[in-house]
């Protein structure tokens, strides 16, 4: 670019493309994902992430919509306010309330014998208590560096810097 040139959205979009494929990130054109008109949320991509993330804490179906109905609820009346707390959802994540009770399955065994594969009470697996509210993270932060304290001077507080030094 030129000295002279603007640098207009479409060259900040390529640029940000560019960037992000840098960093392993595939770039995929808008119009070539399978989606509703007009859908911000790509559900079936969530559905399969949400499922696979979450395999071991044995989400549900039911739970995964839950989770897609929390994140479509919001109103495009007051986008700016939409967007900003859709955002923190993304960033910080959030609860998803487990408050279903599975119930214990009828034994024919009298008391103090055990079906197989059933636990002490009655019930198989988890079966029988309130399962623990899921955290929903929609972004892996595993990967990321530890939190540290800067180093002196790592932050570039100038002025900060000098006004410490000359206080000591």
């Amino acid at each position: 670019m030129t000295q002279h040139s603007k640098f207009s959205e479409a060259a900040l979009e390529q640029a940000i493309i560019e960037l992000l494929g840098k960093e392993g990130y595939p770039y995929v054109k808008g119009d070539t994902i399978t989606r509703e008109p007009g859908q911000v949320l790509l559900h079936a991509d969530l559905r399969v992430f949400l499922a696979k993330q979450y395999a071991a804490d044995q989400i549900t179906p039911q739970e995964i919509e839950a989770v897609i109905n929390r994140l479509s609820a919001y109103s495009a009346a007051d986008l700016y306010e939409s967007n900003k707390a859709i955002m923190r959802l993304d960033s910080d994540g959030f609860h998803l309330n487990r408050n279903r009770t599975l119930t214990p399955s009828p034994s024919p065994k009298r008391r103090g014998e055990q079906e197989k594969g059933s636990s002490p009470l009655g019930r198989s697996g988890d079966e029988g208590r309130s399962q623990c509210n899921l955290y929903i993270q929609l972004i892996d932060y595993s990967e990321l560096v530890a939190f540290r304290e800067p180093n002196p001077g790592e932050l570039g507080f100038p002025l900060a810097e000098q006004m410490i030094k000359k206080a000591s």
